[in-house]
């Protein structure tokens, strides 16, 4: 009886900890987006202002799109980091039960 209620006390001690992930993953996601928007943003004024001017818009613009991708890419890349390894630990627990 007395191991029975360890064991309980343990599993729910491991599904906090897997909540308190979870929702540490959602805030590393959401956070990742947020900077995305704002990182595009910001340099969104500055190619404005390059595309302005005809004799640098030919080369502004390309410019724009590769920064745009990577910035894209890089923050893509941090939220699935998070992601993944909210599911590795999520596994590893579940796996050690």
């Amino acid at each position: 009886m007395n191991r029975q209620r360890i064991r309980t006390g343990q599993n729910e001690q491991a599904d906090w900890w897997l909540g308190l992930t979870d929702v540490v993953t959602m805030g590393a996601v959401h956070t990742a987006a947020v900077a995305e928007r704002m990182h595009i943003a910001i340099a969104d004024e500055t190619f404005q202002v390059l595309n302005a001017v005809p004799v640098v818009r030919r080369v502004s613009r390309p410019v724009q799109r590769v920064h745009h991708g990577i910035a894209r890419f890089c923050y893509g890349g941090v939220g699935l980091a998070g992601i993944a390894t909210n599911h590795l630990i999520q596994f590893a627990v579940r796996i050690s039960r």
